[in-house]
């Protein structure tokens, strides 16, 4: 799943920075008698409606991939487990290690 989402991409807030707003001309400087700011805010209702499809798109991406993010819990347990795996692990190789010096001891005093 992660290699699926690492594909797409992510649009970054600066690409909405250098989108072009439509130009807003000041309070019944349209000389329509405001007829004007009437198509001028549909136009930027229209803007808004599509960034914020783009916002939902981004938070879907989001929230897909933070489902797969480790939490302090399933960190700490992996420790407990790495943990244990060591200690086993030490405890077998000083049993092989002092096995092989009990060996090698009676093999020497064998030839003595």
């Amino acid at each position: 799943m992660r290699d699926k989402l690492q594909g797409e991409t992510v649009v970054e807030l600066d690409s909405y920075r250098e989108r072009e707003l439509p130009k807003t001309p000041p309070f019944g400087g349209g000389g329509s008698g405001g007829g004007g700011m009437a198509e001028e805010l549909q136009q930027r209702v229209k803007k808004l409606e599509e960034d914020v499809t783009d916002i939902r798109v981004n938070l879907a991406t989001l929230t897909a991939r933070s489902e797969h993010f480790a939490t302090k819990s399933d960190i700490s347990d992996l420790r407990t487990v790495m943990q244990k795996e060591l200690r086993n692990q030490t405890f077998a190789f000083c049993t092989l290690l002092l096995a092989a010096v009990a060996a090698v001891t009676g093999i020497i005093a064998f030839f003595k």
